[in-house]
């Protein structure tokens, strides 16, 4: 799932994103989080690579 994409970071963004209502969307179990960086390539799309895992 991806919670968010940021080309370029401000502060601001964070103010945005702390202001959209919390509501339920239902639960699963998740057994770890990575951190994944995506590169595009005009020939081939995507080519995502995972930075760091946190097991939970």
């Amino acid at each position: 799932m991806t919670l968010a994409r940021v080309k370029e970071f401000h502060p601001s963004q964070c103010r945005e994103a702390a202001s959209i209502p919390r509501e339920p969307l239902g639960t699963c179990r998740v057994a770890s989080i990575k951190l994944k960086k995506s590169t595009l390539t005009p020939p081939r799309g995507s080519i995502y690579e995972d930075l760091a895992e946190v097991a939970l």
